[in-house]
C-alpha cells in the first residue's frame, strides 16, 4: 500500500480532512459578508417609486416646461417659467406669493427626455423673494434640445427605504464624491453616528495656495476648539487635504456645513439628498 493510500485510511487523516470542510463551511458566510458592498439605488431610478408614494396634500409635480423655450407653470403657490440653458447652467424664473426658502420646502428641479425618459434631478434651494431668478449649475452634464423640466415636491417619508450591506460590527458606510469633495458616511441601527469631509486643494500658483493653506489652518484650528470634531490639514508639494470629522457621540453643532445632517438622519435621505446636489455615492 502506497503512503498516500494509508494516510487516506488513517482515521486521523479523516478527522482532519472533516474538520477543515466544517470550517471552511463556518467562515463562508463571513468572507461573503467582507466582499459585499452596500445596495444603493442609483439616484436615477426610483423617481416613479417616490411620485407613487406621494400623498394628495399637495401635487408631486408640475407642468412641463421645455428648456430654452418661453412658458409658464403653477404650482404649489409658486409660479415657474423661461427655463434657459448656457455653459451648464439652467436658469429660470420663480414666482412666489412672499419671501420663501426653497431649501425648507423639499422641492425638485427634474429633468426629462421628451417629457417621457427621466433623466436626473437636482435640489431647489434659496431664498426668493415675490419674483427671483434662480440659476442651477449642471456639473458634466450636456442638455439637448429635447428636455424638459418639471418642479416636484418630495418629501422624506416618501423616499424609498435602502438597505446597506454592514460589517461584523454592525456599521455601514457610504461614500460620496463630487470633484475636489468628499463626504462619508457612516450608520448604525439608530442611523448616522459619524461624518468625515475631505476637501482637497491644488495650485501650482504659490501665492494662491499659500493663501488658501492659511485659510483652511486657521479655520481647522478653530473647530478643533469644539468637542466632537477633529479637523486637520495634511500639506504635500502644493497639494493639502482639509480632513473634518464629526463624531455624533457628542453633543456637536453640525450647522457648519449643510451635508453634515443631524445625529441619527437615516442612509436612504442622505443619499437621495447627496444625489439631488450632484454627488455620486457608493
Amino acid at each position: 500500500m502506497s503512503k498516500k493510500e494509508k494516510n487516506q485510511s488513517n482515521p486521523l487523516f479523516i478527522v482532519i480532512v472533516f474538520m477543515l470542510i466544517i470550517a471552511a463551511f463556518v467562515a463562508l458566510p463571513y468572507i461573503k459578508s467582507k466582499k459585499e458592498k452596500p445596495i444603493i439605488i442609483p439616484s436615477n431610478s426610483n423617481k416613479d417609486i417616490i411620485i407613487e408614494k406621494i400623498s394628495d396634500e399637495q401635487d408631486a409635480m408640475s407642468d412641463y416646461i421645455k428648456v430654452g423655450e418661453k412658458g409658464e407653470t403653477s404650482f404649489n403657490k409658486l409660479k415657474i417659467s423661461n427655463p434657459t440653458y448656457d455653459n451648464n447652467q439652467i436658469t429660470l424664473t420663480i414666482y412666489s406669493e412672499k419671501d420663501t426658502d426653497l431649501g425648507d420646502l423639499d422641492y425638485y428641479i427634474e429633468f426629462y427626455k421628451d417629457k417621457k425618459e427621466f433623466l436626473f434631478r437636482r435640489s431647489l434651494n434659496g431664498l426668493i423673494s415675490s419674483k427671483s431668478s434662480v440659476t442651477i449649475t449642471l456639473d458634466k452634464i450636456d442638455i439637448t434640445d429635447d428636455v424638459y423640466i418639471a418642479i416636484s415636491h418630495i418629501r422624506e417619508d416618501a423616499i424609498p427605504k435602502i438597505k446597506l450591506a454592514t460589517d461584523e460590527s454592525g456599521i455601514s458606510g457610504v461614500r460620496c464624491n463630487k470633484d475636489n469633495l468628499t463626504y462619508e458616511y457612516d450608520f448604525n441601527s439608530d442611523g448616522l453616528l459619524r461624518v468625515v469631509k475631505k476637501y482637497s486643494y491644488k495650485d501650482s500658483n504659490l501665492d494662491n495656495f499659500s493663501n488658501k493653506l492659511f485659510e483652511v489652518q486657521k479655520e481647522a484650528n478653530k473647530l478643533n476648539e469644539q468637542k466632537g470634531i477633529t479637523a486637520s490639514v495634511v500639506e504635500s508639494n502644493k497639494e493639502f487635504i482639509y480632513t473634518i470629522e464629526l463624531n455624533y457621540l457628542e453633543k456637536i453643532d453640525n450647522s457648519i456645513d449643510p451635508f453634515f445632517y443631524s445625529k441619527g438622519e437615516q442612509g436612504n435621505i442622505i443619499i437621495f439628498k447627496m444625489n439631488a446636489e450632484g454627488f455620486e455615492c457608493l
